[in-house]
């Protein structure tokens, strides 16, 4: 992640208020991502009213439709939901991260990694990821957010307010994460320079 924006020109160019907690959720952004059990569980009277969503990068028809959804319009009126529906270069990426407090890995039936993950731990930052998959397995054995069923709104409301709730366990999920970001990429730089040195030898 490459960008010079501090985390309060970020928060300022996105409109985000000082004592807001932002959910991230970047990338190419469809169903499979969970956007509108996210959008559920923000709007959810049990989730912190501090709780902010942040929406980054292109949206399929299928999240731009959920715009005329009640909840999706009640979150934009109370100024709880941000969007930048468009591809990020280098510098709007990194305001995104550099925006954000949580970032959302809630996917649905998905069962590989994630570059969001590492991206989140580089920044930093906690995650709250679902249970399925490699995504539910990092996270929940390196400590680095809360691992959630997708679909249990009781289950995902609990774990967004306690990461928005507890500024010291954000840092703490965030500081394990930028730990294992940093030793993900220790280990494929060592690997691309073993290939090299493999192709060397070989040829």
């Amino acid at each position: 992640l490459k960008g010079k924006s501090s985390r309060e020109q970020a928060r300022r160019s996105l409109g985000i208020g000082e004592g807001d907690v932002v959910v991230l959720a970047y990338g190419a952004l469809s169903a499979r991502k969970g956007i509108a059990e996210l959008v559920g569980a923000v709007r959810d009277p049990r989730c912190p009213r501090q709780a902010t969503v942040l929406f980054a990068g292109v949206q399929d028809a299928g999240v731009r439709a959920l715009h005329d959804d009640p909840a999706w319009r009640d979150l934009e009126a109370q100024g709880r939901l941000r969007e930048r529906d468009a591809f990020l270069d280098d510098e709007g990426e990194f305001q995104a991260y550099r925006a954000a407090d949580v970032v959302w890995l809630g996917y649905r039936g998905f069962h590989g990694s994630s570059g969001v993950l590492y991206q989140a731990g580089l920044m930093g930052l906690p995650v709250v990821g679902c249970r399925e998959g490699l995504i539910g397995w990092t996270v929940g054995r390196h400590g680095l957010g809360e691992v959630v069923d997708v679909s249990d709104r009781d289950a995902l409301v609990a774990g967004l307010a306690r990461l928005a709730g507890d500024p010291r366990l954000r840092r703490a999920c965030g500081e394990r994460g930028l730990d294992l970001a940093r030793q993900h990429e220790a280990g494929a730089f060592g690997r691309l320079a073993c290939d090299a040195i493999g192709e060397a030898v070989g040829s």
